[in-house]
């Protein structure tokens, strides 16, 4: 069976599994009929428009809203795009085109209007008459007939679908039997006078309503945009609830959600022992944070691969809409918006940008879950400080698990993502479960060996760049980061970064949870790549730091800056996974190598301060020869003798306080040259070697921190 196949099951059992656990513990949830959707949320600028209809099916008043909130939270049936009830979208009535020099009489004529003193109501009578006469009429054709099905056919289901309503809710009912007496020509007639005679009346209500009677481009490149029309009852408080209001459409969705008769063809029972009525109609679709519209499943008989399995469609997989209302409930409850960090967090960042969601939750759900999701990305959002720090998740974490993991019961943990992967389809790339006590042993062993480095400090800014540098110690990454910094390929010296996907989310995923040789091929793997996509940042950085600058990027990399913080911390957590621990290669030639050829900077740094005047070179001498120290370590360290010879007489020969301190590098590389001595030291470097050599050269040397004190605001 294909991948994509098994993701569409593994979701669906997941989900309903989520919606089981959901209640037996208790937790309603809400599921919202597939056609009952929410109204787009109009632009920061642009209001919707909520239309009064009186008992004679005229329009008693037109309310303008720009509460982006209010108009997101009211429901509208949608069968097909555009054709809804009782909202839907419309263009302005008329729209009034000409020369420049008349589009721009037009729009001063709109800006007199708002002003302190607009035109005499003759003059604005005489306006608004001839921009009629000379508009061209923009309800025509098929957006006429749209129109029409909004008002005629598409109330006429509704009806038929809630029934006669309990008295609490007539107000719906007798909305739909106004707007029967509506047609399209009519509403746009209605509409057009009822505007007209509110800008002749209040020319101030031109910024509410003139856009909506008049389309008046600026230029033949502006785009004429839909606004949306809210159908309501001019006696509203006349009933219990209003046509629109909240607790009324959750009743009309109650109706909704009915199902409309059964057919059980051979079977009476669906995959999951539910009722088979509804089976046959399509998977409905789930509108999620970051990823939109996602359906629940998708099986197109015109897909040629699905014929391989003999059937296709609703038959491949028979799930009523019982169970189907369940998985969406379910689906929604997990993504909400309250439970960010919790049982959902975005993965974007790690996936290429592409819309992404990871869900990780306990088998064993309950209304308030513990921080489970916010353990594999930081949820960048800024309401949780505390919440940006891996440790502090992990902290979380385990107070809240430690309770489930004493349990008994064998509850786990549950983990599966989400991609979109166009507008249309949303896949399963990673689907897993681990025991509770993993995920906190996980989580302590990966704050453990991400501290597996030498002591490394990164001179940055702080808020601003005017702001004075400070040096930073490198941050514990989330296992998300780590896939991000690994499909990240710098070039130019550390200042241009661009995207490789090679490592899938799933990677992260493993490197945290897994073990053993599985977990130490992924971290071979991963460090082989890290060394070298992100051997031209390191480097770059190494110099600057010799120098106490900070290596800057420009505002098109300014995304990938935190990287600096993460890629020193991840050589070592990958090194630690890979069995290679600092205790030890802190010790061996490779990581010598490094720590030799950042000393030899610093020596050659003091010098250029103290002989050159300041005047220091684009590169320094143990920097220079780092690219070739990564391939040939022999040859580097051949050609380092040779090149050190003058700062080392220089450093030798002087005398004072101004060469106390290259005295100091000049006998820290004597004990390294001892040590290396001591140890065979091989022809070429793995990514292991690479890792190790890296993490010498950007070691903090103590001492070096007096250098910090001279050129502190100096940027590479």
């Amino acid at each position: 069976m294909s991948k994509l196949v098994k993701g569409f099951f593994s979701m669906l059992n997941e989900l309903y599994e989520v919606s089981t656990a959901l209640t037996s513990a208790g937790v309603k949830t809400a599921s919202w009929h597939r056609h009952f959707k929410p109204n787009p949320k109009p632009g920061r600028q642009s209001p919707a428009y909520i239309v009064q209809i009186d008992s004679d099916g005229k329009i008693a008043d037109v309310q303008t809203v720009f509460d982006r909130d209010r108009v997101g939270s009211i429901r509208k049936w949608e069968v097909e795009n555009g054709v809804s009830f009782p909202s839907f979208n419309v263009v302005p009535l008329y729209k009034v085109a000409g020369r420049k020099e008349e589009r721009e009489e037009i729009l001063k004529f709109r800006k007199e209007l708002l002003s302190a003193t607009p035109p005499d109501p003759a003059v604005r009578q005489e306006k608004f008459k001839d921009l009629v006469n000379r508009g061209e009429k923009l309800w025509t054709g098929n957006k006429l007939d749209r129109i029409s099905k909004c008002l005629q056919a598409l109330p006429k289901q509704v009806a038929g679908l809630l029934g006669a309503p309990p008295d609490d809710y007539k107000a719906i009912a007798v909305l739909i039997q106004r707007v029967s007496q509506l047609d399209a020509e009519k509403l746009f007639e209605k509409l057009a006078v009822f505007l007209r005679a509110a800008l002749l009346e209040k020319p101030g209500s031109a910024k509410d309503f003139f856009d909506l009677l008049f389309f008046c481009p600026k230029d033949n490149k502006t785009k004429m945009k839909s606004m949306n029309l809210i159908l309501e009852l001019a006696d509203q408080s006349a009933f219990s609830y209003p046509a629109n209001h909240e607790r009324l459409q959750r009743w009309m969705n109650e109706q909704f959600l009915v199902p409309q008769g059964s057919d059980s063809g051979e079977r009476s029972k669906d995959a999951y022992g539910k009722s088979l009525a509804g089976w046959e109609e399509t998977f409905p679709a789930c509108r999620l944070s970051v990823l939109g519209n996602v359906i629940l499943r998708a099986m197109s008989s015109e897909s040629p691969c699905q014929q391989r399995y003999g059937s296709v469609d609703a038959r491949s997989y028979p799930v009523g809409s019982e169970a189907r209302k369940a998985m969406k409930a379910g689906l929604e409850w997990l993504a909400g918006s309250e439970r960010k960090g919790r049982t959902w967090c975005e993965v974007s960042g790690g996936n290429r940008g592409k819309p992404t969601i990871l869900f990780a939750y306990p088998s064993a759900l309950r209304e308030d879950p513990p921080h489970i999701a916010g353990l594999f990305a930081n949820s960048g959002d800024g309401k949780d400080p505390d919440g940006s720090k891996f440790a502090a998740c992990a902290e979380r974490l385990t107070v809240a698990l430690q309770g489930i993991a004493n349990e008994e019961t064998e509850t786990d943990i549950r983990v599966f993502v989400l991609e979109k992967a166009d507008k249309a389809r949303t896949k399963v790339i990673c689907h897993c479960r681990y025991h509770a006590r993993r995920l906190i042993q996980a989580a302590q062993e990966w704050q453990s060996v991400s501290q597996n480095a030498p002591e490394i400090r990164v001179r940055r800014f702080g808020a601003t760049t005017d702001s004075s540098p400070v040096w930073e110690k490198p941050l514990i990454p989330f296992p998300i980061e780590v896939v991000w910094c690994l499909n990240t390929v710098w070039a130019c010296q550390g200042t241009r970064a661009e995207e490789a996907r090679r490592f899938p989310v799933e990677d992260g995923l493993n490197l945290l949870l897994d073990s053993g040789p599985r977990q130490q091929a992924l971290a071979g793997l991963a460090l082989e790549t890290l060394s070298r996509n992100a051997v031209s940042l390191l480097l770059a950085m190494g110099q600057a730091h010799h120098q106490s600058i900070v290596h800057c990027l420009s505002n098109k990399f300014r995304k990938y800056e935190k990287q600096v913080l993460l890629i020193p911390s991840i050589l070592g957590l990958l090194l630690g996974k890979a069995g290679s621990m600092k205790g030890v290669f802190m010790h061996q030639p490779h990581f010598l190598v490094g720590r030799l050829l950042s000393l030899a900077d610093r020596l050659h740094e003091q010098y250029c301060q103290k002989v050159r005047k300041g005047s220091v070179p684009p590169q320094l001498v143990g920097n220079a020869l780092m690219a070739a120290a990564l391939e040939q370590p022999t040859q580097a360290l051949a050609m380092l003798s040779q090149r050190i010879l003058p700062y080392q007489a220089w450093a030798k020969s002087s005398q004072g306080e101004e060469s106390r301190l290259a005295k100091f590098f000049l006998a820290e590389m004597g004990r390294l040259c001892h040590d290396l001595v001591a140890q065979p030291l091989p022809e070429t470097c793995d990514g292991k070697a690479k890792a190790e050599m890296l993490l010498g050269y950007l070691a903090w040397t103590e001492k070096s921190e007096k250098v910090g004190e001279v050129q502190q605001n100096k940027v590479a």
